[in-house]
């Protein structure tokens, strides 16, 4: 329940405990009046003793009814309010017999249980009760109940026809006013329905995910649970508006949004974020459970014909996802938007069609490394995102290159631990280029790119003030050296480069010709490897392109390969060397 049906109910809890006690105070004095009852002080606290504990268990079925539950107008009654129902009825029966009959006075406050049954319970409901109380004030007019006075024929038929006239005002009264209630109840179920909706696929909304998220971190807070996040993002979606027109891209919106909801089902909460970007949320999931749900998205989509997609750029619908949880990554609700964002994008930024969660080398490396030191990076790190989000899609990138490389070599801990960090931050330099250079499409005119030179020494300077970073400022420096002597920014020749630096020099490289940049035309592997090869001996260490190659091979073996890049890793073992 939101705030809105909060505030809204308890509205309407405080006008029924006012009805309810009203009709009981009504009910007393009816009593006192009719019997010209002169109250001592015992008998006055005995009556209010009674109308509280009447009126007290009427509020508790309100209560039940509107108070802290997830009850509309439209439910039946509890068993609470069965009995409540029956006591008002029991009582006006009473009252009706003690106070006169036919002749009571009371059977006009019939109208307050007509107003009650019509706020409280639906029409049907509202209506029976609304007919039981006029079958109650007709039934005195053919029984002579305790009646003090002797009633002659002619007052029984004035009885009898005002009698009539009020129960048709009551049947009337109780029609009306229980359809306008509905009327306005749908009304307003439609309004909120609007609200909390995606008017072009029927899901939750931006404001409906921040409503929910807010409530499932409060509940996951208080009972130890998790809250996972899937955000996910239609692959090429500029590329299918374009093309197919932005009404096919409305229809693909939609027809995603069904997919989404058929396959989550009833575990999660299916949003729409915004644009083409999807939300899902979970509670009480694992991290492991968030994992598998998106690769089950993940496939359904894949394998769902979508009219049009044959002019996508891989001939199909795809998304790519990214999978955060609270508390175990995230500490708060902020941090996990944020590492689901990343985690999105990593998704995106290793070819997109994927399920990614969040991760960050920072997180691996050893103790020896203060957390303030690990924070002040991240902060560096997180900045050049927002700034260019190539830079860092591609420094994953490299990572996972890094680390299937430094397995390969058989290095050291501590040099596979300086090859990773360094893997991570060469491009930290970065930070000082303007975002409008770094994200030019343009081809670099001399003067830029000696700017953008300039980032090996700019990020060796920034990871120097940290001395716990000092095996990785040289990696860093020197990471576009030529083992030539033609690099940057020191010219330094063969295994005068570091060699941890040599490495990280193919595997950057590679990914730089395999991704899509602002400033360059994207490679397919099979030209990167002939790349490589090419610039064997000159660019990069002939050795290590060859082990750099035969890591490709081994790990692609796992994998169904192109033709074209299994034909270009079977001659591995004759590099060019003339380049």
């Amino acid at each position: 329940m939101n705030k809105f049906d909060q505030e809204r109910n308890i509205k309407i809890l405080e006008i029924l405990v006012g009805l309810k006690f009203l009709y009981i105070i009504l009910a007393s004095l009816n009593i006192i009046s009719y019997y010209s009852i002169s109250l001592d002080i015992n008998s006055a606290l005995l009556l209010i003793v009674s109308d509280c504990c009447i009126a007290s268990f009427m509020v508790l079925c309100s209560k039940m009814m509107y108070g802290n539950t997830n009850k509309s107008f439209l439910n039946t009654p509890n068993m609470y309010n069965i009995i409540e129902a029956s006591i008002i009825l029991c009582l006006f029966i009473a009252l009706m017999a003690k106070t006169g009959g036919v002749n009571s006075s009371f059977k006009y406050i019939g109208m307050i249980i007509i107003l009650i049954s019509s706020i409280q319970y639906n029409k049907k409901i509202s209506f029976s009760i609304a007919l039981a109380v006029s079958m109650i004030i007709m039934s005195f007019n053919f029984i002579n109940v305790n009646s003090p006075q002797i009633i002659d024929e002619l007052q029984v038929t004035h009885y009898f026809e005002g009698d009539i006239i009020l129960v048709s005002s009551l049947l009337i009264t109780s029609f009306i006013l229980s359809h306008y209630i509905e009327i306005e109840k749908d009304h307003n179920l439609k309004l909120t329905e609007l609200a909390i909706k995606d008017g072009l696929t029927g899901l939750y909304n931006h404001r409906s995910f921040q409503d929910v998220l807010d409530e499932y971190m409060v509940k996951a807070h208080k009972d130890n649970k998790e809250v996972s996040l899937l955000f996910m993002d239609i692959d090429n979606f500029k590329n299918f508006n374009d093309v197919n027109g932005h009404q096919k891209g409305d229809w693909l919106l939609t027809r995603l949004g069904k997919v989404l909801k058929d396959t989550v089902g009833d575990v999660g909460v299916v949003t729409r974020y915004g644009g083409e970007e999807f939300a899902i949320l979970l509670y009480d999931k694992t991290e492991e459970f968030a994992l598998e749900l998106g690769e089950r998205i993940r496939q359904n989509i894949q394998i769902t014909y979508f009219k049009g997609q044959e002019h996508q750029p891989n001939k199909n619908i795809t998304v790519s996802i990214g999978v955060s949880s609270y508390p175990n990554m995230a500490g708060n609700k902020k941090e996990l938007i944020e590492l689901a964002d990343n985690a999105l994008y990593r998704a995106k930024s290793f070819d997109k069609n994927r399920v990614e969660r969040y991760y960050n080398i920072l997180d691996e490396i050893d103790s020896s490394i203060n957390k303030q030191s690990l924070q002040s990076i991240a902060s560096i790190l997180n900045r050049i995102n927002k700034k260019d989000k190539y830079t860092y899609g591609h420094s994953e990138r490299v990572v996972i290159y890094a680390k299937k490389f430094a397995n390969h070599l058989n290095l050291k801990e501590s040099q596979k631990k300086d090859l990773l960090l360094a893997a991570y931050l060469h491009d930290i330099g970065k930070l000082e280029i303007s975002k409008e250079l770094l994200n030019k499409r343009e081809k670099l005119s001399q003067s830029e790119f000696n700017i953008l030179k300039q980032h090996p020494t700019l990020g060796s300077d920034l990871v120097s003030l940290i001395k716990e970073f000092k095996d990785v400022e040289p990696i860093i420096k020197h990471h576009h050296e030529k083992f030539d002597g033609s690099g940057y920014p020191s010219n330094l020749e063969g295994t005068s480069i570091p060699y941890l630096a040599r490495i990280l020099t193919i595997i950057d490289s590679f990914d730089a010709m395999t991704s899509k940049r602002p400033y360059n035309v994207r490679k397919d592997y099979n030209q990167a490897i002939i790349e490589l090869k090419q610039c064997s001996g000159s660019h990069f260490d002939s050795k290590l392109v060859s082990k750099f190659i035969e890591m490709l091979q081994d790990d692609m073996l796992e994998k169904e390969l192109p033709k074209d890049l299994n034909n270009v890793l079977l001659k591995k073992n004759k590099p060019n060397m003339g380049a």
